[in-house]
């Protein structure tokens, strides 16, 4: 059975390479911006671009990995950071 990344048993991605640390992290990511776009749309709510910013929280070791990123997509719309 695979796994959220579409992964074999092997832990392997659906075009033949391995499942990284940064698909995981991709996939995370994916999920919660998708759960922020969804709880937007319940409520009616749309988000301004222009008025949105993003903070990143965690170890030292975390905020290491994710320095190169220089923008997040949420609910369809990329933010810097």
């Amino acid at each position: 059975m695979g796994n959220a990344f579409g992964a074999g048993p092997n832990n392997e991605a659906p075009h033949g390479r391995d499942v990284t640390v940064e698909d995981r992290k991709s996939e995370r990511s994916h999920t919660c911006t998708t759960d922020v776009k969804q709880w937007y749309m319940r409520n009616g709510l749309q988000l301004n671009p222009d008025k949105s910013e993003v903070l990143h929280m965690g170890t030292a070791n975390q905020l290491q990995a994710v320095s190169s990123l220089t923008s997040v997509s949420v609910a369809g719309v990329d933010l810097p950071i």
